[in-house]
């Protein structure tokens, strides 16, 4: 590597701590420096405590040895299966781009220096290097609870980072090499021969499956002669985390970091012509970035391709909520793919319940429709974070919607009512065919269709209400940043902390059954508890929203 470049990564790797812990100078960084620092102690230290303490006893020494043994079969069925997912996603996909992936001032000034391709490649092998050794000593940490040897739980996690950034970084360099039409070809060959052979694992393994233990199904198909050929290049790494022994341990490390070392000399041996795609992808790769911390979490940075011809019918104009409503429903349907992950997460709920529906009747009564609103209610969850809707998502027009003609309430009602609604139709008709699907006690879903929109009303709530008082992007302008971390982290639990207080209040209705004995009456009564708590979140959100400073308030971009 060119010496130029060997000093740029000793001063980037100064600049960091110099920012890390310019950040403790203030009172407010210090606090959230600590914060931060708690919260990944409370995290961090029972995993090392634990075992710890139960060698002291013969009695903790054999139930941490047997909690580990009952471990280690799911841990060598699952680890391979994650990394066949990783690696078919980033053939198929264009998430192996972030392997090449240049920060702008990367593109700009070393980009017409006196490197080389190959010094730049050297250059960029070695940030991911070290990259994957930080992150896989933290996993490691957590690793190690359910690892026979510490070595074996860091050198599983970090050989398994290394072989994944290895893996993308050769597939791209390999696409630059041929043209564009050959590369998708062999793409679509590729991902066709690994899903045929699993389809032909899956053959067996579906007809024997238990919905109670999916392990042993998943663990049948491993087993099986298509699993254990496609499943081949990811075993050492399970098998690394799983090692008893030393002798064990060494062989399968040798295994594992000889193919990482292969895939790495490949890359550089390749000596593709790739600074132009590397320009192009760094220039979407920070494009993604920027949207993400504009509008929303990560699935607000995957544009949609032809979305811009998606046309709405304007509604009534309801105090000026009508037409807001509409902005916002469009905004969800053209700028992210994030109702097509939520469409995802009912694809599989779908085929589980295909698998479930085949159970006896006792058992789907009333676990397919208790399942069927778990899941939607995870969906919801994960919407009200990471869909860029409300005001979150319109953070750089706050001072637009400020200058609306219309009551500040109908811009809060409209800011949180436009995604729920959106996602309680959506929810509504996957409830509707997971009943017509697979029947189960009608009460539940009949319940679950009731409070499916105050509830999506709670969550955008809170949500859009925590941001006004406490605004802040998605993602940090630079990594470390630990005052955003400790930020983050607060008030992600004050927003569990307010959600739980919210629906432990709204639940508090069901004590009419008691009195009363109808169902209905104790759901109408929970149903109206929690239309008063989303009147008062929407009515605090409009407070919130008169009291953002356009000129103070709005995070830097």
């Amino acid at each position: 590597m060119h010496p130029a470049l060997l000093l740029l990564l000793r001063l980037r790797r100064k600049a960091f701590w110099r920012r890390t812990l310019g950040g403790l100078k203030t009172p407010r960084g210090a606090a959230l420096a600590i914060a931060t620092g708690t919260f990944f102690v409370l995290m961090v230290l029972p995993q090392l405590i634990v075992p710890l303490v139960a060698t002291f006893s013969s009695e903790g020494a054999k139930a941490n040895r047997q909690f580990v043994e009952a471990a280690l079969p799911v841990i060598r069925t699952l680890l391979p299966l994650g990394l066949l997912s990783l690696v078919m996603l980033s053939v198929g996909t264009g998430w192996g781009e972030s392997a090449i992936y240049f920060t702008p001032a990367d593109v700009d000034f070393l980009f017409p220096g006196p490197f080389s391709r190959r010094d730049l490649l050297f250059y960029k092998l070695a940030q991911s290097i070290r990259s994957s050794i930080l992150a896989g000593t933290f996993f490691a940490i957590f690793a190690a609870r359910y690892a026979p040897l510490l070595a074996g739980a860091w050198l599983g996690t970090v050989l398994t980072l290394l072989f994944i950034n290895a893996v993308t970084l050769t597939l791209t360099l390999l696409g630059q090499i041929v043209t564009q039409r050959a590369d998708s070809r062999w793409r679509r060959l590729a991902l066709s021969a690994v899903a045929i052979a699993v389809g032909l694992g899956l053959v067996a393994t579906l007809k024997n499956f238990d919905p109670i233990r999916p392990i042993d199904s998943l663990t049948q198909f491993r087993e099986s002669l298509p699993g254990c050929i496609v499943l081949a290049p990811f075993e050492p790494f399970a098998r690394i985390v799983t090692a008893p022994t030393i002798a064990k341990l060494s062989l399968w490390t040798a295994a594992a970091a000889a193919m990482v070392l292969g895939l790495f000399g490949i890359s550089i041996s390749l000596d593709a012509n790739y600074l132009e795609t590397a320009q192009q992808v760094s220039q979407r790769y920070y494009q993604r970035l920027q949207r993400r911390r504009q509008g929303g979490g990560a699935i607000a940075a995957m544009p949609i391709g032809g979305a811009s011809r998606i046309r709405l019918s304007r509604p009534l104009w309801l105090w000026g909520v009508g037409p807001n409503l509409w902005r916002q429903w469009l905004l969800l349907l053209r700028r992210s793919q994030g109702l097509l992950v939520l469409i995802a997460i009912a694809l599989v709920m779908g085929v589980l319940l295909i698998v479930l529906r085949r159970q006896p009747g006792d058992r789907i009564q009333f676990f397919v429709p208790g399942a069927v609103l778990a899941a939607l209610a995870y969906q919801s969850l994960l919407a009200s974070m990471q869909l860029p809707a409300g005001f979150r998502g319109d953070m750089d027009r706050m001072d637009w919607l400020k200058s609306l003609p219309i009551h500040p309430a109908a811009v809060a009602l409209a800011q949180i009512g436009g995604p729920a609604l959106l996602l309680s139709l959506v929810q509504a008709i996957l409830l509707v065919a997971a009943w017509s699907l697979c029947g189960g006690a009608f009460p539940i879903y009949a319940t679950g269709l009731v409070f499916l929109l105050p509830v999506n009303l709670l969550l955008f709530g809170v949500e859009n209400l925590i941001f006004l008082i406490f605004p802040m992007r998605m993602s940090s302008a630079t990594a470390g940043d630990f005052q955003f971390m400790g930020k983050y982290m607060l008030l992600a639990m004050l927003k569990m902390l307010l959600l739980v207080v919210g629906l432990a209040i709204a639940s508090a209705g069901a004590i009419v059954y008691l009195i009363v004995p109808q169902l209905w009456l104790a759901v109408g009564c929970c149903f109206v508890l929690l239309l008063l708590i989303d009147s008062l979140v929407v009515l605090l959100a409009t407070k919130a929203f008169l009291g953002f400073d356009v000129s103070l308030d709005t995070p830097p971009a």
